[in-house]
């Protein structure tokens, strides 16, 4: 039987988007981490024109607005050129204000849960190596492959990836990279994120496994919840798992010409 409630689970993946903003920040070439109240914004000069690594969270519509000033002269002095605010749908008075400021609403993920005395048993692991990454570069192949980001461009931009995050792979009998994906944790809940499967190994489960398999991890640390953002195509693999939608969160960027 749950013990977590929905509004609980909700709080909970909020306050792990500040400790992501912590880890980008923290991991990125020349970061910096701007914390002003109930405001937390990874600042990643390296790779400037990526919003989703150049990403802000809050806690409240009225802290946002009162340390907006700050955010924007911040990553203006960075030499940041897209950074974005991550919104809940229901905070329509944030949205007001970001739009009216010159954000654009980018993308929609899927915000989802679990708690993690509900995971079940794991299966299988399909005949994949699974555990915690040691080599940036073998994560920066997965990303890239995963992604379609240009090759090198992890290593380069978040030199301390490894000590900012947990980042876990997925590998074949080869020891190829086939899966990736990243975690923070952020008091019981665990926060997932960069999930990827390189293109010749999707539709074979690995996303599934190797998210399982840092679930079951994150449990044995002590985590009681987990969270994360799901694109439209990825749902259905986290619903599988055991995930619940709480609503669309959704990035809302601003873009300099």
């Amino acid at each position: 039987m749950p013990t977590v409630n929905r509004d609980e689970l909700l709080d909970g993946m909020k306050a792990t988007l500040h400790e992501f903003s912590v880890a980008f920040g923290t991991a990125a070439l020349d970061g910096k981490v701007l914390e002003l109240p109930g405001v937390t914004a990874a600042i990643a000069p390296g790779i400037p024109f990526r919003s989703i690594f150049n990403c802000v969270a809050y806690d409240s519509a009225e802290e946002l607005a009162a340390g907006l000033p700050a955010l924007t002269d911040a990553y203006q002095q960075s030499g940041v050129t897209a950074w974005a605010v991550w919104v809940h749908e229901a905070d329509r008075e944030a949205a007001k204000l970001l739009e009216q400021a010159g954000h654009q609403l980018d993308s929609k993920p899927a915000g989802m849960a679990i708690e993690l005395n509900d995971l079940a048993d794991a299966p299988t692991n399909q005949g994949l190596q699974l555990g915690p990454a040691d080599e940036l570069a073998a994560v920066d192949l997965a990303l890239a492959r995963s992604y379609d980001f240009p090759p090198g461009v992890m290593v380069y931009a978040f030199p301390q990836l490894l000590k900012a995050f947990n980042v876990y792979l997925a590998r074949d009998g080869n020891s190829e990279p086939l899966g990736v994906l990243a975690t923070v944790d952020n008091d019981d809940d665990c926060g997932f994120t960069l999930v990827g499967t390189v293109p010749e190994a999707r539709g074979r489960g690995v996303a599934s496994v190797l998210v399982r398999h840092a679930l079951i991890d994150a449990r044995e640390r002590g985590c009681v919840t987990a969270s994360l953002q799901s694109t439209a195509i990825a749902k259905s693999i986290y619903e599988g798992l055991g995930f619940t939608s709480l609503g669309a969160v959704n990035l809302w960027e601003r873009r300099e010409d």
